[in-house]
């Protein structure tokens, strides 16, 4: 509960990197991200196949708490998406397989490889093109219209995937990737509507915040 409260009391909290300005951003992203992959395979930080190659990206987008808290029922995702930080993340794959991340961070109207822990980046991808390739299946959409919510404050992320009616789907969808294991909500739990999941989020985010542990942790700052 106590490394919850941190996370939370952290929030907003990204990579310098990250810290962008809103705008049309030249996409200079495909470049800058062969570059990551040329020092990862240069480094050698990595175990790559010298043919490894980068793979579609995941746009990523960031909800802080305070704009989670403030949710409301039938509310929309977008609206609580924080428009100054965008990420893109491409996988780094050979054969079918994904062996590692490469992070961009959008900074001054431009794409930046971003500084982060090289084993996050990998395993981050690994999961999230598992979740992309299993929804894909019930929702045969593009690619590049399936995105990543983060939500630092909670630990949470999700596939994030767009409404298909003629698939069935009416509303955008929520596939949980990686859940802090205090929180409401399990993988297991498996795709639900984004207003069902920022609904049960809001309600445990705010129940944190009224806690006597988290005013006590803010006395602290």
């Amino acid at each position: 509960m106590r490394h919850l409260l941190a996370l939370l009391l952290m929030s907003p909290v990204l990579p310098v990197s990250a810290q962008t300005i809103a705008g049309n951003a030249v996409d200079d992203a495909l470049a800058e991200a062969q570059n990551g992959l040329s020092k990862l395979k240069e480094e050698q930080r990595v175990s790559l196949p010298n043919a490894a190659v980068l793979g579609s990206p995941i746009t990523m987008a960031y909800v802080h708490v305070d704009g989670l808290l403030k949710f409301a029922p039938g509310g929309k995702l977008k609206e609580l998406a924080d428009p100054d930080l965008q990420s893109k993340l491409y996988p780094v794959v050979f054969e079918g397989t994904t062996y590692a991340g490469v992070m961009l961070h959008q900074k001054d109207k431009k794409w930046t490889l971003a500084e982060d822990p090289l084993n996050y980046n990998q395993f981050l991808a690994r999961d999230i093109g598992a979740a992309r390739d299993a929804r894909l299946k019930s929702n045969p959409s593009p690619l590049e219209s399936f995105s990543v919510l983060e939500i630092p404050g909670l630990g949470a992320s999700f596939l994030v995937e767009p409404a298909n009616p003629q698939a069935g789907i009416q509303e955008t969808m929520l596939t949980p990737i990686r859940l802090h294991p205090t929180l409401p909500l399990t993988r297991k739990d498996g795709t639900k509507t984004a207003n069902e999941v920022l609904g049960i989020l809001s309600v445990h985010a705010q129940k944190i915040v009224d806690s006597p542990e988290f005013k006590a942790l803010q006395g602290q700052k």
